[in-house]
């Protein structure tokens, strides 16, 4: 970290170009098209390397922090003005600043706090998804560093292999087999946006039948990599043996707050490994566990990707709540810790309200917890969850449903359970419905922008065992024998 007597190196930025209109001198904010992810595009529409952008690595460190502004927003009336797009006027100084942040973190070569963590491979989590009933659904990224809009990401299965399975299909079969749905959307950044989405998903099934359901929506310019990476290593360490333990003393709480940990620390570390900017990126985290024995769900999360439990004739009859700037104890808290909130109204009297380091023009987040964001995480925007408990033995039949803010942006608690709770009841599966709701919400941000549209990540989940195979998962994924032989014979289960 920088201290007072550290010289920040300006002359760098005399000779960035003036990347945005100067603000009024009486508002941080200023009125420019910007995006969730970075606004730094070449002419073909591609993110700029360190190389071949102006400026060089500083101009990349700008566009960090410019990408954590987290919504766009907008009037409600129609016309010229319709559209609001609103950022943060970050300075020179500041920009300066947060590049030396990074430039020392990435120089300590052996950090006190690293020699006592573990590095996690990818190859390890794998493996530990390659035994027995264990399994974990998560969508593919892109080979290269570039995605088309409104990409609908394919899945991907980590799980033993059993023979009799058709190579490639497993991840879709079993979602489809086991009645829910998983989409990963990536939305739309402007007219030739080829970004990566930023939001990412799993569905796992531990060693020891827990069910855990993990929603992910990154912000800043390595926001892909933060989601991406927590949804993977989460189930993992709650498979691990000290949640594991937890998980069957009945301690759900103390294992997903120990789970939550230990992902912030692995995003820490291998951020450090493979030059991150975790300083100015992160993501949120939604996170559900499914105790069987006591017919519970435990949720727990960071930020604000919502989950709610539907239930068909009463509706939400729980929903986790959004960590933000306006809630009494989460504001209460991050200024107590060095923060200010910003509020600013605008004139159709919608409220934004933005979190900033005393004296700092940055990080102006507009979430009080999440993952990363590793320069206000001494500021009071921590990775600790919010653990709830949501009862279910009472309904016969409910639903678990997450999404990311794409959904919840331009629609209501009650609004997404009237389509999907309508919808299934009359008759269509959880594939169908989730379908629905993607398109709903998509149309409800082209109508507002042609050219801009949040990341859509949606997981339903059936909580009735009616609908679940009988034998255990792998057992009943093998019921077709060959599975090429039932499809030729047209009386495979899984297709």
């Amino acid at each position: 970290m920088t201290s007072a007597g550290d010289e920040i190196p300006m002359t760098a930025v005399k000779t960035l170009p003036e990347a945005d209109p100067k603000p009024e001198a009486d508002s941080k904010l200023t009125k420019y098209k910007s995006s969730k992810t970075s606004p730094d595009l070449g002419d073909n529409g591609r993110r700029r390397s360190e190389s071949d952008a102006p400026g060089g690595q500083l101009e990349g460190v700008m566009t960090a922090a410019r990408s954590l502004r987290k919504y766009k927003t907008y009037c409600q009336t129609q016309g010229a003005d319709r559209e609001r797009h609103s950022s943060v006027r970050v300075s020179p100084e500041a920009l300066a600043k947060l590049h030396k942040l990074h430039e020392v973190y990435m120089k300590i070569k052996d950090p006190e706090r690293f020699k006592q963590l573990e590095d996690i491979t990818t190859a390890r989590i794998m493996e530990a998804f390659s035994k027995g009933e264990s399994w974990q659904v998560h969508p593919l990224l892109p080979e290269k560093e570039k995605e088309r809009p409104l990409h609908k990401r394919p899945m991907d299965f980590w799980g033993a292999k059993q023979k009799g399975w058709i190579p490639g299909a497993e991840a879709e079969a079993a979602l489809r087999h086991w009645g829910a749905a998983m989409t990963n959307t990536k939305g739309l950044k402007g007219v030739r946006d080829t970004s990566i989405g930023q939001d990412n998903c799993s569905i796992a099934t531990l060693r020891d039948g827990w069910e855990v359901f993990c929603v992910m929506d990154g912000h800043g310019v390595d926001g892909h990599w933060a989601s991406t990476r927590a949804s993977q290593t989460l189930p993992f360490f709650l498979q691990e043996s000290g949640c594991a333990q937890m998980l069957q003393a009945g301690g759900f709480e103390a294992a997903l707050t120990t789970a939550f940990e230990k992902v912030e620390d692995d995003l820490e570390i291998k951020a450090h490994e493979e030059d991150i900017r975790l300083h100015f990126s992160g993501t949120t985290a939604t996170v559900a566990v499914r105790d069987k024995v006591r017919d519970d769900l435990w949720v727990a999360h960071v930020g604000d990707s919502r989950a709610v439990l539907l239930v068909p004739g009463e509706g939400v009859v729980y929903s986790t709540t959004d960590h933000k700037p306006t809630l009494e104890d989460e504001a209460r808290r991050v200024e107590e810790s060095g923060c200010v909130i910003e509020h600013t109204e605008y004139e159709d009297g919608e409220i934004e309200d933005r979190i900033y380091i005393k004296g700092e023009d940055f990080p102006g987040l507009n979430m009080t917890r999440s993952f990363g964001d590793i320069v206000v995480k001494d500021h009071g925007v921590i990775a600790t969850p919010e653990v709830r408990r949501w009862c279910m033995s009472k309904y016969k039949t409910a639903y678990y449903l997450a999404c990311s803010d794409g959904v919840w942006e331009f629609m209501s608690n009650e609004e997404v359970s009237d389509l999907v709770l309508g919808r299934l009841e009359e008759g269509k599966s959880c594939v169908e419905v989730a379908e629905e709701l993607l398109k709903r919400s998509q149309m409800s941000w082209k109508v507002r922008d042609p050219e801009y549209m949040d990341d859509i990540t949606i997981l339903l989940v059936p909580l009735d065992d009616s609908t679940r195979p009988a034998g255990g998962f792998v057992t009943s994924l093998l019921v077709c024998g060959d599975c090429l032989d039932g499809i030729r014979k047209g009386n495979c289960r899984i297709m």
